[in-house]
């Protein structure tokens, strides 16, 4: 029986292509919102905004909507990105673009949180200190780089923005199969946003891989499904 693999290999695997997952116009956004802890002279602690939670402050504060507060939205893209074999064999590389123009290289090795309130702390921590680094070594697990993006993308690699609202519509397998070669880089531009539309200014060309509005997650799910089947990855 063929050993199951438990750490980042090509082995096997055709090509030498990756796979780019941008996350643009995450709503990921800290602030300090505990008035109470500042009267009693300790430090308000910086929390991630979720429109859920913090309503009251977004509005009143902020002067903004709290609907677009959807860090949960991103939560579930990383999971479903991290999580999937193309990632653990190497061939995925994530970044996440934000709605204030932060841009954040995410290590395919971290262990992100799988509860919603540790990831919280984990963003919010990462806004204030622009690195999260590993526990038990100085390994860059998450970090804020400089824009743009483009200056982290190959050279020569194809940038597609996936939305369901283009008119051209695609099957993200036969886009992998037939229209990315081997060796090709391509990096995809996925909204994590709960509602509206991206505009990314890298982007070269867009496509819908559904027929439905799916979710941002859903679409992240696509594209490694598609790009396993590519590169053999089982």
């Amino acid at each position: 029986m063929k050993r199951r693999r438990t750490e980042v290999s090509t082995e096997d695997y055709i090509g030498s292509g990756k796979v780019y997952v941008v996350l643009e116009g995450a709503c990921l956004e800290a602030a300090r919102v505990d008035k109470g802890k500042r009267r009693q002279g300790a430090a308000e602690p910086l929390v991630l905004l979720s429109g859920e939670e913090h309503a009251t402050f977004i509005t009143r504060s902020l002067g903004s909507d709290p609907a677009k507060y959807r860090p949960d939205i991103t939560h579930h893209c990383l999971l479903n990105l991290l999580d999937s074999p193309l990632n653990k064999a190497g061939r995925l590389r994530v970044f996440i673009h934000t709605e204030k123009n932060v841009l954040i290289e995410v290590h395919p090795r971290v262990r992100l949180p799988r509860t919603f309130r540790r990831f919280s702390g984990l963003v919010a921590q990462l806004l204030e200190k622009r690195r999260i680094l590993a526990t038990n070594s100085n390994e860059i697990l998450m970090r804020v780089v400089p824009n743009p993006i483009a200056k982290h993308l190959p050279v020569g690699c194809r940038k597609i923005l996936l939305t369901d609202t283009s008119e051209k519509l695609r099957d993200i397998r036969e886009l992998a199969v037939h229209d990315i070669a081997n060796d090709e880089d391509v990096a995809f531009a996925i909204g994590a946003i709960s509602h509206g539309d991206i505009a990314p200014d890298w982007t070269e060309e867009h496509m819908a891989i559904s027929a439905y509005a799916c979710s941002a997650a859903t679409i992240c799910s696509r594209v490694c499904h598609a790009f396993e089947g590519r590169y053999g990855i089982l």
